[in-house]
């Protein structure tokens, strides 16, 4: 399946501890549905000079809308000064594993977007980091309704036109 509302979120973490409390907080809270943790040496440039140290790797498997909270809950529980976050956006991917990753969006849960009545999803404020997805949270597509009732008006517009035309309604603007 091919896809722009996935991502990957990562970050290191200065020990397993620190990694534990933010893998637990983004999946409690909904935010990721797989949170996997790597042993990594790391070498890097801090202060002009180089470094090197054991971390935690941590890579988010979420939804991409959800990344402004994971980023948010990552600062709030991260030691570093400057902590790596990094999104990588999926686009594509194993169709069963995608729709399973669809459970853990907490925006289903918030109170941040409603179903106008036409059955479009309306944002209030919403972050913008996609596309509105057109899923409700019952995990069921919704029709844009707003295509149809514009194709309702151009039509009607082009018939008034054509009978318009027929009719000779437009004649005394063109004499």
């Amino acid at each position: 399946m091919i896809t722009k509302e996935y991502a990957l979120v990562t970050t290191t973490c200065a020990n397993e501890g620190e990694a534990e409390t933010i893998a637990s907080a983004l999946i409690s809270n909904k935010l990721a549905a797989c949170v996997q943790m790597s042993s990594v040496d790391s070498r890097y440039v801090w202060d002009g000079e180089i470094c090197s140290d054991k971390e935690v790797l941590l890579t988010i498997k979420c939804r991409r809308g959800n990344y402004v909270e994971i980023e948010k809950t990552i600062l709030e529980n991260h030691s570093y000064d400057l902590p790596e976050i990094l999104l990588i956006p999926v686009e594509g991917g194993y169709d069963k594993y995608l729709k399973w990753i669809d459970g853990f969006d907490s925006r289903q849960y918030e109170s941040s977007y409603f179903y106008d009545t036409t059955g479009m999803r309306a944002e209030i404020e919403y972050n913008g980091m996609d596309e509105f997805p057109k899923r409700k949270p019952d995990g069921k597509q919704k029709k844009p309704q707003l295509k149809k009732v514009g194709g309702i008006i151009v039509g009607v517009a082009l018939v008034l036109v054509m009978s318009a035309i027929v009719f000779g309604w437009l004649k005394p603007f063109w004499q």
